[in-house]
């Protein structure tokens, strides 16, 4: 599309030149130079290239020493067995040392986990890659628990505050329950915040609060 374009632009130009010295007008030549214009602009119209962009992209991560963002708080490498018949693991340890197996079983985790928790203390959350037989990477991330009353219902929690308005919702559905340890993650955020918390297991929740 973009070359038949193109020639149809050099053959209006090749056009409008010999008109342009065909003519002793200067009413004439520039009469037809106008209708020529007109005729390039409309072929050229939206379909025109942007111009090149020459700036360098001094600003993008890894260009001159700018740090790209880091995603993990701990990556080792550990000699270990793990679980037959699987190559990729993730879990979640609690700092009373419950696991929660989110990929792959919870069997068979105890030389990953101790890996992993010589680098990051619990909690965290683990994901593990088999390299080769025997050898696993393990990268992994620290976490905020919260304990909630065991009778807390739902596996996801919701809860904001906006212009004084307070909005909890569980599940995705309004709910009206007090929940101070939540609220207490958002201690120092200001007036309005947002928090989100996912249940891990039994009475620990996983948990986040952002200024809004």
């Amino acid at each position: 599309m973009a070359t038949g374009k193109l020639l149809q632009l050099a053959s209006a130009l090749r056009r409008c030149a010999g008109r342009g010295g065909r003519t002793g007008s200067g009413r004439a030549a520039g009469g037809r130079g106008d209708a020529g214009e007109t005729a390039v602009r409309r072929l050229v119209g939206a379909s025109a290239l942007p111009p090149l962009e020459t700036t360098p992209a001094w600003g993008g991560p890894g260009v001159h020493g700018i740090p790209r963002g880091r995603r993990w708080d701990a990556v080792v490498l550990a000699p270990a067995a793990g679980p037959a018949g699987c190559d990729r693991l993730r879990f979640v340890v609690l700092a009373d040392g419950v696991v929660s197996a989110e990929e792959g079983p919870a069997a068979g985790l105890e030389e990953l986990i101790a890996a992993a928790s010589a680098q990051l203390s619990p909690p965290y959350r683990a994901e593990a890659v088999l390299r080769e037989p025997g050898l696993w990477a393990i990268a992994a991330n620290g976490l905020a628990v919260v304990e909630l009353p065991p009778e807390t219902p739902g596996s996801h929690i919701v809860l904001s505050v906006r212009d004084g308005q307070r909005l909890l919702r569980i599940d995705d559905l309004p709910a009206f329950l007090p929940l101070p340890a939540v609220e207490a993650l958002a201690a120092g955020l200001g007036a309005d915040f947002v928090v989100q918390a996912q249940r891990l297991t039994g009475a620990a929740w996983e948990a986040r609060a952002e200024p809004l």
